[in-house]
């Protein structure tokens, strides 16, 4: 379990200096079965919050070509776990609960983004989150999750580990607890896997 208040998951890129980041086992993480062999592209989110009140740093980088040639079976993130829809199950009914109540808060997260892009379409939450895409797309993709259709993809797996439920807060503390990027809310997490389920990923939650 990561704690993300911890000083020892993050780094500091001196002025000038530079870091190497070596990903391994990308067949899990991406649906090569379905695409077949070809080249894929792979460009790096570069975006950095330097503080709270600044705002993000953007930097420039190159995107890696990788050439797939063979072998593009299907490959599971967490073997032996079956798929499931996006009802959620859970031995343990305190944590069940807290999955369903920050599902549905995810779901009403997106029919709420839906909602404003289509009636503030250059508000500034927009422009921040989502400039440079489609805002029919923006808005499609939003609607069918707070819809919960089929067209938003098949539910592999969510896996939550203690860190979710133990100090991940609650979608409405954020009115009352004040609002963290990663910690303020259950149902942002949780929207922010849905929506990576749409691109045929499999998402973990940590």
């Amino acid at each position: 379990t990561l704690d993300l208040s911890a000083d020892a998951i993050y780094m500091t890129i001196p002025a000038g200096s530079s870091i190497a980041v070596n990903h391994t086992a990308l067949g899990p993480l991406y649906d090569f079965a379905t695409f077949g062999t070809g080249t894929f592209s792979f460009a790096p989110v570069t975006t950095f919050q330097t503080g709270p009140d600044h705002a993000p740093l953007q930097v420039a980088t190159d995107a890696v070509a990788v050439q797939v040639t063979h072998d593009v079976a299907k490959r599971a993130l967490v073997p032996g776990l079956e798929r499931r829809l996006s009802t959620p199950t859970c031995a343990d009914s305190r944590r069940l609960q807290i999955l369903t109540d920050s599902l549905s808060y995810a779901r009403s997260l997106a029919g709420g983004a839906a909602t404003d892009i289509r009636s503030h379409p250059n508000g500034p939450e927009y422009t921040s989150y989502f400039a440079g895409n489609s805002q029919d797309d923006i808005w499609f993709n939003m609607d069918r999750i707070a819809g919960d259709l089929a067209s938003s993809g098949t539910r592999r797996c969510i896996y939550t580990c203690d860190y979710f439920f133990t100090s991940v807060g609650s979608t409405p503390g954020i009115c009352t607890g004040g609002y963290d990027v990663t910690q303020s809310s259950r149902g942002g997490v949780l929207l922010h896997e849905v929506r990576a389920h749409m691109c045929g990923g499999i998402c973990f939650l940590i």
